[in-house]
């Protein structure tokens, strides 16, 4: 079952609301209705599951019917000097070394 990001400050007194791109994401690509039950997480290890509620095109809301720890990152962390490239190839370098798992970019002069 998949796990969608959320910031912290969604999920507050066992609730949580989701606006903006994700809950578009959810109520248009995924149809997401009241009564489905979705995963969420935050940027701290937290997973909710949540009973969805309330779907419209503004807002999904839903209730934390469960709270539990994400698993531990079990790769060791990497780090990656770059040197600064010009135009988008800097972008296209950020890109790939976010999606190879970089913790970290370091900017190189």
């Amino acid at each position: 079952m998949p796990v969608f990001f959320v910031t912290a400050d969604q999920v507050r007194n066992g609730t949580a609301v989701i606006s903006g791109d994700l809950c578009d994401h959810l109520r248009a690509s995924l149809r997401i209705r009241p009564g489905e039950r979705i995963w969420v997480g935050d940027g701290h290890r937290r997973r909710y599951l949540l009973d969805v509620t309330h779907v419209d095109r503004r807002v999904l809301r839903g209730s934390v019917v469960e709270e539990r720890l994400g698993p531990v990152p079990s790769a060791p962390r990497l780090v990656i000097a770059q040197s600064i490239l010009k135009s988008e190839r800097m972008d296209w370098a950020i890109q790939k070394a976010t999606e190879l798992g970089a913790a970290t970019i370091v900017p190189l002069v």
